[in-house]
């Protein structure tokens, strides 16, 4: 089965939700994340825990990408508080969650600083038209980046094994 995660934007009159939890042996899907930021805890139970974060909330006439991120993903927190965190994936424009235009401040610097995993990996879009897919594989313990438009739907732009995600590490796409 699997499992979609979708911007909060599309969460309100959907059946998806922004934040989820995803059962072992299911896959966990983003789609469309562009200039949106996805957030996988990969669980030690081969769970997953997903929080798509968008610029700005629904009932908001605002944008605050960083006050988005730290509070989806104080959500995904609460979710994961009776399991470990064995790895997170990031996923998203690093043009803008690197360098937020409102603060300056390195927003996927601090969603790790909270999360507080030893193994994490930033996969940057740097701001491809059209956006991109995130897909975590439970068959394979894999994450797959497809992007979502121009006829390369098909085309994987990086297939990360969990077991390769050691330390912090960011991956251009």
């Amino acid at each position: 089965m699997t499992t979609k995660c979708v911007e909060p934007g599309e969460a309100v009159n959907g059946p998806h939700q922004y934040v989820v939890a995803v059962p072992p042996n299911d896959e966990l899907l983003f789609p469309h994340v562009d200039s949106c930021i996805a957030i996988a805890f990969i669980m030690n139970d081969a769970s997953y825990i997903g929080g798509h974060v968008g610029m700005q909330m629904p009932n908001s006439p605002n944008l605050a990408p960083r006050a988005n991120a730290l509070n989806i993903c104080t959500q995904m927190q609460v979710l994961a508080q009776h399991g470990t965190i064995d790895r997170v994936i990031l996923a998203g424009d690093g043009n803008v969650w690197r360098h937020d235009f409102l603060t300056g401040q390195d927003i996927v610097q601090d969603l790790i600083n909270q999360i507080n995993c030893a193994n994490s990996i930033f996969m940057d879009s740097r701001g491809f038209a059209g956006g991109m897919n995130v897909s975590l594989n439970p068959r394979r313990r894999m994450a797959f980046v497809n992007r979502c438009t121009g006829g390369n739907t098909g085309v994987f732009l990086l297939q990360q094994p969990y077991t390769g995600i050691n330390g912090h590490t960011t991956r251009i796409l």
